[in-house]
């Protein structure tokens, strides 16, 4: 084993000593939650930029951080800054930031922020691209552009883009939504379509500092000046996702070995600085699971590595004593039984200076002192699965402790834990004494007045304390991520008493903890003392600790929580604070803080902000563009009935559905009726649809359907009725439940109820139809009946992923073509009865589309197509012609905006060839506008569901059913309503209202009022 080499001199008194003066200093290392904006080398200056845990970071050498900027408010709204990108100079120059919901610019890196507004219905930002005339600020509604100079984004012309990034003016590479890729090298004027030259279907985009590249299935395939692409590289380790990191990648250039040089050293220098393990020769030794470094204290750089001072499996932590650094050791749970403490005078590799058999841990304090709860005892013992099993559990505060009072020597201690009281922790002396503190039971009767509350008990001093206080409690030890567990939570003062810290929360968690200090004097009273004001986030350990307030300012105490100064601004936010102190300084959550007091941290926020910028203040937003909604007027028609209801048997059984469009589907386990066991054939064959169970209500098509296909059975083979399905079809204007046979639907109704789901259809004839999907079987709900079907595939959950609910096709009486997923992507199912046909991707991965609206399309000459929307009132759309065969998309061509939105019976609509038809989820208070005026009181949900034709022209609303409050009613009467109108004339239901006008109907759980319906690509009276 190698020696430490210069660890000279005495020990001398324990403390900060070593420590660099003038303030304390911070280190980011590159952590795997930093996102790298930029690396600039300069000579021998190096300046990287990261943002990390919502924190824009500056860093020099050594990940040495020189600039820092955070805003609280964006912190306080749970909506911090989660990544950056340098705006290129052909497009300003400058910074854009984003977080999950909202972008920002700025002059500077860490400068002032000036929120960007996105329009367009965007919700949630996944990143942002430099483009060819813009930045790209992609979104989960799809991109938005924004111009130099502008601070509004604006929609992309081209639909169905997915990512676009571009090195210049002139060279970019965009990816749509179903993988196909394109590159350009002459600013955007053409286009050339890479993917089936190279045969292969692309992942992502990546992006280097002066290079542009495709991730596909068989590694990077690299742009050419001229926009053509290389080979594929063969790494599959660089294969990404479409939605991967929108940092640029430096691997193999400088600054990818530095990032990867300065991760290694974080690690070792975060482990000295929590441990505090101070050298008399200014340096400290951090152990990782690499093994022992050496670290200067001063400036925080290795020295050296050791490796070989602990077998495999047994963690240590090291700690300062009066005599050298000690090392408390314990195996991993599956590796071995048994606590050591391992010491080394000089630095030197440590020997064996105490072993202990018992379960328990290390209680220890920044002044050398150090014990181990659960005794002196040393005897062989084999690690059982129970063991292992309660190892796991909470810690336990043993009655018994053994006190280390110099090199060798150790003295046990034992107490006698009463009924109805509780040992909280254990504070060690280094004479080898130590005070035990006990609390009451919640239930425990108080102690009479003035009853002593200490006692000496065989050299140990225990101390009653008293019940909790309000607000903060004297939790167990907290057991976090280290395999050691050295509870520090009390010293022993010199006058006999015990400082302390207390919880805010009841059992010990590091996430959302605060803590108190306390000072309990020898006959158990408690002196609770202040925090700074405001706080949101700490990290104390022993007697050194920070606090960061809501307001970004930084305290720091050295004596236990007795007191807290001031130190300065803190260049991280609150969710940074996790981690550990010493007399070193902090390691905290991906940023070690090296050294105490208040380090000066240039920045630009002095800088005068720009408008709209984050300023101590508040958060200024820019005004919101004006959003151009089509409007819908909808005015009583008539006096109100009542709503026909079905008439069900009782059941023991019933689970329901949910639909896009608000309302459920309720499958029921029907009861036979006494003595009959089938349902007579004549029954199934009743004239006009009707059956003994729902009679007139059930009146239309589907309504007798009885069996497999729908089809009677046979008089003399009527099969058994099992379930039945109740539903009000989508676009009734009736308001009639069929019920309809679902006698062949494999399902476990316990099952089913939890992970069942429903997929709108859309027939060839306009005629609406539903999926219902189970984990065990599927029921097509269609004019012709109910249709049960096999699962089309073993998965969990239909209803989730981004697809689940997309719309499809009615291809014929028994078969639905939807879109469902493949291996998380995108993919075409044909629900049939057997046999079927696999699944075909056709698009990216599902959580790349979240946001970007689909629904199978049929145009009006027979051809199928998928239509792309760019949110939910998409001010760019687009179609893609669908090959069934060959399972793939045809390049996405535009469709006229939401904003078009015409009345099916306008002239112009049915003047319009060439349009798709297709059924479209809404989010009806997102993608219309309600006249109040019309129908006052009354406001739209949050779901529905549009039959539309959509053309290049213009939007024609054929159909509407949607989801609304009725503020004039109560109860479920109020929420449990819908609006339906149509504009076309279905069959059997009249002439469709007119030019511009549709028939429609306001629906409660009871009621039904008719209405008169415009709709329009601007408000009526405008």
């Amino acid at each position: 084993m190698s020696s430490v080499s210069g660890a000279a001199g005495g020990w001398g008194a324990l403390g900060a000593a070593g420590v660099a003066p003038g303030g304390a200093r911070y280190v980011q290392g590159f952590g795997e939650g930093a996102f790298r904006v930029t690396h600039d080398e300069a000579g021998s200056a190096v300046v990287d930029r990261v943002v990390a845990g919502g924190a824009r970071l500056e860093l020099g050498g050594g990940g040495r951080v020189v600039a820092a900027a955070w805003e609280p408010e964006l912190w306080a709204a749970g909506d911090p800054i989660l990544g950056s990108l340098a705006i290129a100079p052909h497009l300003g120059g400058g910074f854009l930031h984003w977080s999950r919901g909202r972008a920002f610019r700025s002059r500077g890196f860490t400068g002032p922020l000036a929120e960007v507004a996105l329009g367009g219905g965007a919700r949630a930002v996944r990143g942002a691209r430099n483009g060819l005339q813009g930045v790209m600020v992609l979104t989960e509604q799809g991109p938005r552009v924004l111009l130099p100079g502008e601070d509004r984004g604006r929609a992309l012309e081209t639909p169905g883009i997915h990512d676009l990034a571009a090195l210049d003016a002139a060279r970019a590479v965009r990816l749509d939504v179903f993988g196909r890729a394109a590159t350009t090298a002459d600013g955007g004027r053409t286009w050339i379509d890479v993917g089936r030259r190279i045969g292969l279907a692309s992942r992502g985009i990546g992006v280097a500092p002066d290079a542009l590249s495709l991730d596909t299935a068989l590694g990077r395939v690299a742009m050419l000046p001229d926009g053509s692409l290389g080979h594929p590289d063969g790494d599959l380790g660089a294969t990404t996702s479409a939605g991967g990191s929108f940092q640029l990648r430096f691997a193999g250039s400088r600054a990818g070995e530095r990032e990867e040089q300065a991760a290694r050293e974080m690690a070792p220098l975060a482990a000295a600085v929590a441990a505090g393990a101070l050298l008399p020769d200014g340096t400290a030794l951090g152990v990782t699971e690499r093994g022992v470094a050496r670290i200067d204290a001063r400036t925080g750089e290795t020295r050296e590595r050791f490796a070989g001072w602990f077998p495999d499996g047994l963690g240590c932590a090291p700690m300062r004593a009066q005599d050298g650094l000690l090392f408390l050791c314990a195996w991993d749970d599956y590796e071995g039984y048994g606590s050591y403490v391992l010491r080394s005078e000089r630095g030197e590799p440590p020997r064996l200076e105490r072993a202990f058999s018992d379960e328990g841990f290390f209680v220890a304090d920044d002044g050398g002192a150090l014990g181990f709860v659960g005794g002196c005892a040393l005897s062989p013992r084999l690690v059982t699965d129970e063991d292992r099993e309660r190892r796991f559990g909470e810690v336990v505060v043993h009655p018994r402790i053994c006190v280390r009072r110099g090199p060798g020597a150790w003295v046990e201690h034992a107490i006698e834990v009463g009924d109805g009281q509780a040992l909280v922790g254990w504070a060690p002396r280094r004479d080898g004494s130590a005070v035990a503190l006990l609390r009451g039971e919640r239930d425990a009767l108080p102690l009479p007045v003035g009853a002593p509350r200490g006692r000496d008990e065989g050299g140990a001093r225990v101390v009653r304390l008293p019940g909790q206080l309000p607000g903060w409690y004297w939790t167990p030890p907290p057991r976090d991520a280290s395999r050691v567990l050295v509870d520090r939570r009390f010293r022993a003062r010199e006058d006999g008493g015990v400082d302390g810290w207390l919880s805010s929360i009841e059992w010990p968690d590091p996430v959302g903890q605060a803590s108190r200090g306390v000072t309990i004097a020898w006959d158990g009273e408690v002196a609770l003392h202040a925090l700074p004001p405001e706080p949101a986030g700490m990290v104390v350990t022993g007697d050194h600790g920070v606090l960061v307030t809501r307001g970004a300012e930084l305290y720091e105490t050295l004596d236990h929580g007795r007191t807290w100064r001031s130190a300065g601004r803190s260049p991280v936010p609150p969710p940074s604070f996790q981690g550990a102190c010493s007399a070193l300084g902090c390691a905290l959550a991906g940023v070690v803080r090296l050294g105490w007091g208040a380090g000066a941290l240039p920045s630009e926020s002095a800088a005068a902000p720009a408008a709209g910028a984050v300023t101590g203040s508040g958060i200024g937003r820019p005004p919101a563009p004006p959003v151009e909604l089509p409007a819908l007027s909808c005015a009583p028609a008539g006096l109100p009935a009542p709503l026909p209801g079905a008439v069900a048997e009782p059941s023991a059984e019933r689970w329901t559905v949910p639909t896009p469009y608000g309302d459920t589907i309720e499958i029921v386990a029907d009861a036979a009726a006494p003595g009959r066991d089938r349902r007579p054939a004549e029954e199934a064959e009743a004239p006009d649809g009707a059956t003994p169970e729902t009679g007139d209500a059930a009146a239309g098509k589907g309504g007798a359907a009885a069996g497999k296909g729908g089809a009677a059975a046979g008089k003399s083979a009527a099969p058994l009725r099992t379930h039945s399905a109740l539903l009000r079809p989508p676009f009734d204007l009736r308001g009639d439940v069929l019920r309809l046979n679902a006698t062949e639907l494999a399902v476990n109704s316990a099952r089913g109820a939890q992970r069942a789901a429903s997929v709108p259809l859309l027939g060839a004839s306009g005629e609406a139809a539903l999926l219902v999907l189970t984990e065990a079987g599927e029921l097509l709900l269609g004019p012709e009946g109910a249709r049960a079907l096999p699962v089309f595939e073993p998965r969990r959950g239909h209803a989730d992923g981004a697809l689940g609910r997309a719309p499809g096709l009615l291809i014929d009486p028994g078969r639905a073509l939807v879109l469902g997923e493949l291996r998380r992507r995108a993919a075409i199912e044909e629900h049939t009865p057997e046999p079927r046909r696999p699944a075909r991707i056709v698009g990216l991965d599902r959580e790349e589309l979240r946001g970007r609206p689909m629904a199978l399309a049929r145009r009006d000459d027979g051809e199928i197509g998928v239509l792309v929307l760019d949110g939910r009132a998409p001010e760019t759309a687009g179609v893609a012609v669908l090959d069934r065969a060959a399972g793939t998309a045809g390049e996405v061509a535009a469709l006229a905006p939401w904003s078009t939105l015409t009345a099916a019976t306008d002239a112009r609509c049915r003047d319009m060839g060439g349009a798709w038809r297709a059924l479209v989820t809404l989010d009806p208070e997102s993608a219309l506008r309600l006249d109040p005026r019309a129908l006052p009181a009354v406001a739209l949900g949050e779901q529905g569901l549009a039959q539309v034709r959509w053309g290049r022209e213009r939007v024609c609303l054929e159909a509407l059913h949607v989801a609304v409050a009725d503020a004039r009613r109560r109860g479920e009467a109020a929420v449990d309503a819908a609006l339906i109108a149509r504009w076309t004339a279905p069959r059997g239901q009249g002439s469709g209202g007119g030019a511009g006008g549709g028939e429609g109907v306001l629906r409660t759980a009871t009621m039904t009022q008719p209405l008169r319906c415009l709709a329009s690509a601007r408000p009526s009276g405008d």
